[in-house]
């Protein structure tokens, strides 16, 4: 089975823990969304938009029904993470289904008036016991929103990092290969991050964790022999560099421009 056939279907990176996006065609900017398998008390991390969910409910549905997911863990409040809300709502049938996010972004999740109980991790002593998996969350402020926060699945060392350590990629690969892969990373950071110094304060928090992998919703999932080279990169980032350049933009030419920054500087 070839690698675009095998992405086809839902991908296990850990115990009980999918990988249920869907890779856009010629699309460098891809969005993943993430299964953990829990039985009646199921979690979806970062559902998607209406582009992949048709892609991902399949997906899903190759491993439960919609009806087994419990709990909806929202990072942020961006199209690409909350657009198929309505969507999967209305396909579940459950009554009782359970939105986690933080304050922050809650304020703004509100005006989708979605019959889902809000449950803000900020209020919850950040962490959080489902069918007995327990799931911790870490505060990563302003990477790239006010709220933002990362999931920590203890059982299996994952971390489910939202934007941070996202990055641009090329090609069908799901998972980093090469540390060629950091430059789709560092470009991403540069652009969609505010500073160094905000990113430095959200990397030292996500070192004290005992990382077996990373799962981040854009670019590659990087396994546990490149996180700690992905985070000293990241640390010596100089970021916002949006500020410096006008006009309008592709991403091909985003990275580009990272690259021309580099030499240069």
């Amino acid at each position: 089975m070839s690698e675009r056939e095998q992405l086809s279907h839902p991908i296990l990176i850990a115990d009980r823990l999918w990988w249920v996006g869907h890779l856009v065609e010629d699309d460098s900017f891809q969005c993943h969304a993430y299964l953990l398998e829990n039985g009646d008390e199921s979690v979806l991390f970062d559902p998607g938009s209406l582009i992949t969910w048709d892609e991902t409910k399949r997906k899903i549905e190759e491993i439960l029904p919609l009806s087994s997911i419990s709990t909806v863990v929202v990072h942020h409040q961006d199209p690409d993470i909350v657009a198929a809300l309505p969507e999967f709502v209305r396909a579940s049938g459950r009554d009782d289904l359970r939105l986690v996010t933080h304050w922050r972004a809650a304020a703004l999740l509100k005006h989708m008036a979605l019959p889902m109980d809000l449950w803000n991790v900020d209020e919850h002593d950040w962490t959080m016991s489902v069918g007995g998996r327990d799931l911790r969350f870490i505060a990563t402020p302003y990477l790239h929103f006010a709220g933002a926060f990362c999931t920590f699945d203890e059982r299996t060392g994952t971390l489910m990092s939202s934007d941070l350590c996202g990055g641009f990629s090329d090609g069908d690969a799901l998972f980093m290969e090469s540390e060629e892969d950091i430059d789709g990373i560092e470009a991403f950071h540069e652009h969609y991050m505010p500073s160094r110094e905000i990113l430095m304060n959200g990397i030292l928090e996500l070192e004290s964790l005992p990382l077996k992998r990373i799962a981040p919703q854009h670019g590659r999932i990087i396994p546990e022999e490149y996180i700690s080279l992905v985070f000293t990169r990241l640390k010596n980032l100089d970021c916002g560099l949006f500020l410096l350049q006008t006009g309008t933009a592709g991403f091909e030419m985003m990275q580009i421009y990272s690259r021309i920054m580099k030499e240069t500087m």
